[in-house]
């Protein structure tokens, strides 16, 4: 049997443990998201910086590597995609390097007790101006002086405005050197949308130009390639003599002796 003193000193036990363990459920400490994970921007084609998750939580009664991450977004199939390793390392990813817009993740940290905090954050590409680009088909087969107008066809392909395709292009043509007394009553000029080159030769002209080409955007701000080189030639051509008679020819007498029409030819 229990002496009294012995049932007082064990409620006093079962007491204590029991405020033990209620002490420990109600104030056991739950994982905070803090500093906040800032929201991600970066310019097209830039890769986001991975994530050092670990410095971003606070609790004081699991260990950083006690605790577990997941991040997770409402989006189907997204462009950008989160992933975290076992260091607890968030690595962004992005699939399209021409994509630009927004995508939320949460972000959710869970102690092996099952306390969890979370927090969204945005993940942002802004948009840039690409380069355009295209291909020029050299070298261009000599012509003949006289030729007169001149296409060819294509000449340009590969014409991209880097972007959508919305963007409005133009080629910028600058002479760079010629040889010869090569002249062009219509300069030399590419069609954006076909790739066609056009130009029109002054009359018994005949030598080479050498000219440098770049595709420009209306973009804000304005996007130019990087230059391509062409040469047109322009060969001489033997012409055939000509000449005018002018005739009739005024009679003469007989016995005129020598006789000498000038300019007759």
């Amino acid at each position: 049997m229990y002496s009294i003193k012995h049932l007082k000193s064990l409620r006093a036990i079962l007491v204590f443990a029991l405020i033990f363990f209620l002490s420990d459920e109600l104030y056991a400490q739950v994982p905070v998201i803090d500093p906040p994970i800032l929201d991600q921007n970066q310019p097209e084609g830039v890769p986001f910086d991975n994530i050092i998750l670990d410095n971003h939580v606070t609790d004081s009664d699991n260990t950083a590597d006690q605790l577990s991450w997941e991040a997770t977004t409402t989006e189907i199939s997204p462009v950008i995609t989160v992933t975290i390793d076992a260091s607890r390392v968030a690595n962004i990813d992005i699939s399209d390097d021409e994509w630009n817009g927004t995508i939320t993740y949460t972000f959710t940290v869970t102690d092996p007790d099952m306390n969890s905090a979370s927090q969204e954050v945005s993940f942002t590409v802004d948009p840039v101006n690409d380069v355009p680009s295209f291909t020029l088909n050299n070298p261009l087969a000599p012509v003949n002086e006289n030729a007169g107008p001149v296409t060819v066809s294509g000449f340009a392909s590969d014409i991209s405005d880097g972007d959508d395709g919305s963007q409005a292009l133009s080629f910028i043509i600058t002479p760079e050197s010629s040889s010869g007394n090569i002249g062009f009553a219509v300069d030399p000029a590419i069609n954006p949308n076909s790739g066609d080159l056009t130009y029109t030769l002054m009359g018994n002209t005949a030598g080479s130009a050498q000219f440098s080409v770049v595709l420009q955007d209306d973009g804000s701000p304005v996007a130019t390639s990087n230059p391509q080189d062409f040469t047109i030639q322009v060969n001489e051509v033997n012409g055939t003599p000509s000449f005018t008679l002018n005739n009739p020819l005024a009679p003469v007498n007989e016995n005129a002796g020598p006789v000498t029409v000038s300019g007759f030819a």
